[in-house]
Order: structure tokens, then sequence, then C-alpha cells
């Protein structure tokens, strides 16, 4: 039997084109050597950029370096968009025409004029605190973050007011691997809290895809495992919520031209970058990043290795383009 550890782990190849589409539009390895990865650009620079003492050649070459990074991320979601799912940019005017259903995510930030497409479980809750405590709101509770009254929504704004926002604002989003992103709504909404509505929610999982025997009476929603958590997935719920619902369709990267696309993994140099380009870096703080990639790979193996091949094999097609667009590949797993 072939486990879903085998099938995660690269003993069976999944979709060798994809992977080879990817490879090419990759850039090239002396560029990915330098911004593959956080920490060891900042080994390979000797300081850090934010150090005071960084001097002004460091900081110019990390500027090009990242402007190119994130070139390359916008022409690989381009060519991915159009090549594989016939999916193109979206005329402003067209888009603005259905502020709730296209650009429901967008988050607008008159003051620093940026558009934020809020991707839930990846750094969401720290770039809402952002924006509340640019505002002037400071110590608001994470769970009133998200309908707190400075976060304001495309949704409620005219035709023409979004039509000059999406014009002239900066647009930007945060992606992350799509099952990293999976198993941190799942643990954070079944494991580490226990939400009323996320409990409702965990009771009719457990009552539909529990397979040993159990006491409908003493279900409380609160011990979901992952593999039940999946199959309730892979059963046609995953837009059920939005810390699941898959990027390409929540956020709509293929019709809105995002000007920064950043990613949770790179968050050092990522949300530094994307700080300073909306004019912001110094005026606020994000209060916490990334997880340890080496501490986030093995909980992706601790879970993910108990998962049967099959359900892996569903959920993966479910979110294949979040991996295609943002240049996730399994085997980096």
């Amino acid at each position: 039997m072939i486990t879903g550890k085998d099938f995660l782990f690269g003993r069976i190849q999944v979709n060798a084109q994809r992977n080879k589409y990817i490879e090419e539009r990759q850039p090239p390895p002396d560029f990915r050597e330098h911004i593959g990865s956080s920490d060891r650009f900042d080994r390979q620079r000797k300081t850090q950029f934010v150090n005071s003492t960084t001097t002004e050649i460091d900081a110019d070459k990390w500027m090009s370096l990242m402007d190119e990074k994130m070139l390359v991320r916008k022409q690989l979601l381009t060519g991915i968009c159009g090549n594989r799912y016939n999916r193109y940019r979206v005329k402003i005017k067209t888009l603005a025409e259905k502020p709730r259903q296209q650009l429901r995510a967008l988050i607008v930030n008159d003051q620093n004029r940026f558009l934020y497409s809020i991707a839930y479980k990846v750094g969401s809750t720290n770039w809402e605190r952002i924006i509340v405590e640019m505002a002037g709101y400071k110590n608001v509770p994470n769970q009133q973050l998200y309908k707190h009254k400075a976060l304001k929504w495309t949704g409620k704004l005219t035709n023409k007011e979004v039509i000059e926002r999406l014009h002239n604002y900066t647009k930007f989003i945060f992606v992350r691997n799509p099952f990293s992103r999976i198993l941190s709504a799942y643990k954070d909404k079944f494991v580490d809290h226990h939400f009323p509505s996320f409990n409702s929610i965990g009771r009719t999982i457990i009552k539909k895809y529990r397979k040993s025997r159990f006491n409908v009476s003493e279900i409380d929603g609160t011990d979901v495992s992952f593999q039940e958590f999946v199959d309730y997935l892979t059963d046609g719920h995953y837009t059920a919520n939005v810390h699941w619902t898959p990027i390409h369709i929540q956020n709509c990267p293929c019709e809105i031209d995002f000007d920064y696309i950043g990613k949770l993994e790179d968050a050092n140099d990522d949300i530094k970058y994307v700080l300073m380009k909306i004019g912001i870096w110094g005026k606020a703080y994000y209060h916490k990043a990334f997880t340890d990639p080496a501490s986030e790979k093995l909980r992706i193996k601790t879970y993910y290795s108990s998962l049967t091949r099959e359900s892996i094999a569903q959920l993966y097609r479910i979110y294949e383009p979040d991996f295609l667009l943002f240049g996730y590949n399994l085997s980096e797993m």
C-alpha cells in the first residue's frame, strides 16, 4: 500500500509537466541563489538591511534584487493564468462593476493609497492590525480586527471610487504554500482554538466523516482529526469558509493586476519590501514573521504523512492552481 507520505515526499511523481513548466519559468540559478532564502541572502550581505550601519550600496542592491524577484513572480502568474487556465487581466472598469464579487477581498487604505488583497492564514491578522493601528486604534483584540471600522472594503465604495483607486493605488497580496495554509487553518480553528462557530462546523465534520463509532450526543466539535478535515474539504466544502478558500478563487489574482506578490515563506524580506513600497516602513510594525522554515517543513511532514494517498491527491487537485500560480512545488515540502 502506498501511503500519503510516499505520495507527498517525492516517491510518486505528481504532474511532471507542471513541474517542468514551473522550472522553465524560474529565474536563473545565480538569481535564485540570492533571493531563494531570506536567511541566506542576509548572511551573504553580512549585514541586515534594517541595521542602521547598512551601507547605501547594500540597500540599493537589496532593493534591486527584490524588484526583480517581484517581477519574476508576476511573470509566472501571468503566464500560468493565461496558458493553463485561460484567465487574463480584466479591465478596471469591468472589475468595478461588481466589486462585491470580484474585489471582495480588497481592503482600501486611503491614507497611504494602497489596496491589500486579504488572504486568510497568510499573516492577514498582522496586516489588519497594521491598518487599524495606523488609524489610531491600539491593542484591539485579534478577533475584533476583521470587523473593525478602520478596515475599509471595496464593496462599500461607489463604482467611481473603485475605479479611481484601482487606477492609482498600489495593489499587493501575500500568498503561502497551499498545504501549509490548509494545515494552519485546521490547527487554528480546530486544535489551538475552539470558537463556537467552528465548533459547529466541527460537529458537522465528525458526524459525516468519522469512521469509528461514536456517541452523537457527546460530540462537541473540538476533536476533529486532520484526516476528517481534509475529507470535508475534498467533499466540496473547500469554499465554505474564507480561511481555506483557494486564493485563486477568493482573491482573483489572474484578473487583478497586483503590483507586488509577497510570500509568507520569504517574510523577512517581502514584508519589509512591501512596507517600503507603500510608504509606511518605519511607521508601522508587523508583529509576527513566519515560522522557522525547518520547523514548518517538519510540521507539514508530520500531519500530511498521516493522510491517505487518495486524500492528498484529491486535495492537491483542488488547490493546484494556487501551487502553480505562485510557484510552489510538492517536492519542496
